[in-house]
């Protein structure tokens, strides 16, 4: 695998490898607003600041698993995270996640951007083929964002996100490498 300590810039973001010390009181809220980040999956509220320096140093120790800290690229200020995790070398796939958590930049592209570039890590610096991921069929957002990247929605995961006493569905994305490249441009276009 190539050396995951990469930064990636984009058009909006920066992506670049994520600290501990970037667990912050703006991290921590994200994780815990669940109005404003209903479909966190995975996460439960509440949400202490030891719970996520315990995600990101098992992200950090775990060979399978990228995690960076997605950043405005005008101001630098840390704006969400993107995660490529469960990544198999031998069959050359992976599974994306990303999170706008301020909510100041959403609907501005920058969760397209975000994960344009963390496929791009996927394919290009990992040598993926295949990257997918679910999103909850609710959250229009980071449908309309997986849409926008080029992914291929799959198909529907029934009922397999827990909320309260209640389930939601997911929507399965994909994309392969050739579909990437057609689209966003091989590793000599970049």
């Amino acid at each position: 695998m190539s050396d995951p300590n990469v930064t990636l810039t984009g058009e909006k973001v920066i992506l670049r490898p994520f600290a501990t010390g970037d667990v912050g009181d703006a991290y921590l809220g994200w994780m815990n607003d669940r109005a404003a980040n209903p479909y966190l999956l995975g996460a439960r509220t509440p949400v202490a600041r030891d719970d996520l320096v315990r995600y990101v140093e098992a992200s950090a120790a775990d060979e399978r698993s990228f995690l960076f800290a997605v950043c405005d690229r005008e101001s630098g200020v840390h704006i969400g995270n993107a995660r490529l995790y469960d990544v198999s070398v031998a069959d050359r796939h992976g599974i994306y996640g990303w999170l706008i958590g301020d909510v100041a930049f959403r609907g501005r592209g920058a969760g397209t951007d975000a994960l344009v570039q963390l496929l791009r890590f996927g394919f290009h610096h990992l040598d993926l083929h295949r990257i997918w991921g679910m999103v909850a069929v609710a959250n229009a957002g980071a449908t309309r964002c997986s849409e926008k990247a080029g992914m291929v929605r799959e198909g529907i995961l029934r009922e397999v996100i827990r909320r309260g006493d209640g389930f939601l569905d997911a929507a399965l994305f994909a994309m392969l490498r050739p579909e990437f490249d057609r689209r966003h441009g091989g590793p000599d276009q970049w």
